[in-house]
């Protein structure tokens, strides 16, 4: 038995108490893509699954070469926000996976200057940064309408993801990614 965590201030204590019950526990740092690689390179040894996860990470290097490629065909860098909820609104930023799948995307994320990795922004702060792009993750749309009817994001193009893929740091990035990039690509 071996339960697989993801490394958080939330939960030391837990994984300690754990630990100290004897309970094996694998806990792993799931912010970056390096982080991403790294949790599928322990993870493909731990269970005896080494090129399977030789195999994953390719897949998602490949995705993430193919969107960069696209990228570098386009004329513009779009402005984007990544929500993860509206009310309120929390976005992707710095340090996080998802910002750097926004850069490999080519868009400039308004959120990347933000003092966290899931940054709130205000209502203000929306108005003021004037995204091109809002690209939608969350689980539920309570605040969203009213963001989209403020007249200063008239212009701002609302994407909502066709899936969790791009959510969760793990094999499923790379088709996450492919779909977003295809949603981005597509007037």
């Amino acid at each position: 038995q071996l339960i697989i965590v993801q490394k958080g201030p939330g939960n030391q204590k837990p994984i300690e108490t754990l630990a100290s019950l004897g309970i094996p526990v694998l806990a792993l740092s799931l912010s970056t893509m390096a982080d991403v690689n790294e949790m599928l390179e322990v993870l493909g040894t731990t269970l005896g699954k080494t090129e399977k996860a030789k195999a994953l990470i390719s897949e998602i290097d490949q995705a993430r070469q193919l969107v960069r490629s696209h990228a570098a065909e386009r004329k513009t860098r779009p402005t984007v926000l990544l929500a993860y909820g509206f009310s309120p609104l929390v976005v992707a930023g710095p340090g996080s996976f998802a910002n750097e799948l926004l850069q490999d995307l080519g868009l400039q994320n308004l959120a990347s200057a933000a003092r966290s990795p899931y940054p709130v922004f205000s209502q203000e702060k929306l108005v003021a940064s004037r995204p091109a792009l809002m690209i939608d993750a969350a689980d539920v749309p309570d605040g969203k309408k009213p963001l989209q009817e403020l007249k200063a994001l008239k212009t701002t193009r609302w994407i909502s993801l066709p899936s969790k893929d791009l959510l969760h740091p793990g094999p499923a990035l790379a088709h996450g990614l492919i779909e977003l990039d295809q949603l981005i690509n597509t007037p």
